[in-house]
């Protein structure tokens, strides 16, 4: 312990008369500042050297120069490394004895400036002169008695000041964002704080619980393979009702499409966006489409790839997105080929074994009433959070490749589907929600809050590629499935149950 205090006194008492020391050369300093600014004496008296031309003030200089000359004595440790161990000692034994010329020069210049600052600190002066020849006793014993201790010594030194720097820079860090946020708050408590704080809370917590409870009941998504399917080619040529051909992308919903003569309308009710990234793609008649598309070939309904026309795409294809459409006859008739839409199934019987195949995918019970629309929000009454802009945004304003609040705390933005539906409220009857106990349908209390009609509305839906998005309506903030319900890692399990169906008139 005896040796430790003299260790630490030393140091102090090194820092007070580089102060002391540095002033004589001033001039010297500064005319050779790169080259000495790392010294021991000049850095612990660095603000005596700050050039008028400086804006920093004399503590920031100071603080600055020492933060640069620590990082310097820590890179140069750090590039030594673990060199043989007697090399280092030597190096260390070598930088104790370079010390001992510079403290006899420093007692020299103390003595010479004796008598000036005895004359300030009168009797303090003389017990700091005392304190001076036993410190210098104590070095020169230091010097020739501890060696390798004092280089081991130095090197924990060096150590200890790396450590520093680091604290030193996380506080500062943590200064400039405490004083930026207590900026902010300040200024929100001083114009806005009474407005805002309960819609905080009225967004906030409930967001939180019910990201919580998603978050612990759900799977993370992965990729499954080709799992975007059911889109075209945007160029690809749809026939219309006259006679007459639109390319996909100019097809809009309500739109009326070619029908046999005698045959129920084929009208377009959904028209899907899907991000083509990723989407392996194959070639039927001209037409790219993704591999797990339906295509009728002789009455019998194929996936894409195993179409026995199916070709690769042609070489450099690129094409930023895809679309599917989702119409009254679940088909659409293209220039050479027919496809299917989005859901695929026609019945009534086809729609309740895809719902039962969703809550046995989602480990929820079947819904004692069957929705009657697909997934869709309002565009005007929804929001969604935007976790690029930290914020809530309305559902119309999203594009794909947005990432959004979700299972996985966020989501991208896949596909967005705009179609209609019958709305309770908001959302359609189709939307199934996050509750307490498990996912679910809100098809009850959508015939009790109003009543059934037959008229449709225009909405809007997303896919992500973690299969759920948080939502907010009038009726509070919801985590909801996407418009696949199951999540794109699931969709290929259900081919075969849809083929099934299709293969049986569904």
């Amino acid at each position: 312990m005896q040796w430790i205090g003299i260790f630490l006194l030393t140091i102090g008492l090194t820092a007070l008369f580089s102060i002391i020391v540095s002033g004589a050369d001033i001039k010297n300093v500064m005319a050779n500042w790169d080259k000495r600014r790392c010294e021991i004496p000049i850095m612990f008296s660095a603000f005596l050297f700050k050039p008028g031309y400086d804006t920093r003030s004399s503590s920031d200089f100071s603080t600055d120069n020492f933060q640069f000359c620590i990082n310097k004595m820590a890179k140069e440790v750090g590039a030594q490394g673990m060199a043989p161990f007697f090399a280092i000692l030597g190096q260390q034994v070598t930088i104790a004895n370079g010390v001992a010329p510079i403290m006899n020069n420093m007692r020299g210049m103390i003595s010479k400036s004796w008598g000036d600052f005895g004359s300030i600190l009168n009797e303090k002066y003389r017990i700091f002169s005392h304190i001076m020849v036993n410190f210098s006793t104590i070095f020169q014993r230091m010097k020739f008695a501890m060696g390798r201790v004092a280089a081991i010594g130095i090197a924990i030194v060096y150590q200890a000041l790396s450590l520093g720097n680091v604290i030193i820079n996380t506080l500062k860090l943590s200064m400039v964002v405490v004083l930026i946020v207590s900026g902010i708050l300040s200024a929100m408590m001083f114009f806005m704080w009474f407005t805002l704080l309960p819609l905080q809370f009225a967004i906030i917590l409930p967001t939180m619980v019910i990201a919580g409870i998603g978050l612990s009941t759900l799977n993370s998504a992965g990729d499954a393979g080709d799992t975007s399917g059911f889109c075209c080619d945007p160029h690809a040529l749809v026939k219309m009702k006259d006679g007459t051909y639109k390319h996909l992308y100019e097809v809009h919903i309500c739109d009326e499409l070619y029908s046999q003569e005698g045959t129920t309308p084929n009208i377009v009710e959904g028209v899907m966006l899907v991000e083509a990234k990723g989407v392996s793609l194959v070639s039927i008649e001209g037409v790219l489409m993704s591999g797990t598309h339906r295509v009728l070939h002789n009455g019998i309904w194929l996936l894409a790839r195993e179409h026995p026309d199916v070709a690769p795409p042609p070489p450099g294809t690129h094409l930023e997105r895809l679309i599917c459409l989702n119409t009254t006859k679940h088909s659409v008739p293209l220039e050479k080929i027919t496809v299917g839409d989005w859901e695929e199934v026609s019945t009534d019987e086809g729609r309740k074994a895809w719902i039962d195949f969703v809550a046995t995918t989602l480990g929820t019970p079947c819904p004692p009433t069957y929705p009657k629309s697909v997934p869709l929000a309002k565009f005007n009454s929804t929001d969604v959070f935007d976790c690029k802009m930290n914020k809530w945004v309305s559902i119309q304003s999203v594009r794909l490749g947005d990432i959004i609040a979700g299972k996985r705390e966020t989501g991208v933005v896949k596909a967005i589907y705009y179609g209609n539906a019958r709305m309770k409220s908001s959302l359609s009857d189709g939307v199934w929600i996050k509750k307490i106990d498990g996912w679910s349908l809100d098809t009850e209390n959508f015939t009790e809050r109003k009543e059934v009609k037959e008229a449709k509305e225009a909405g809007i839906f997303l896919v992500t590629d973690s299969g759920s998005f948080l939502l907010r309506n009038e009726t509070g903030t919801h985590l909801v499935r996407d418009f696949t319900e199951v999540g794109e890692e699931n969709l290929e399990s259900c081919y075969e149950m849809l083929s099934n169906i299709l293969q049986k008139g569904g």
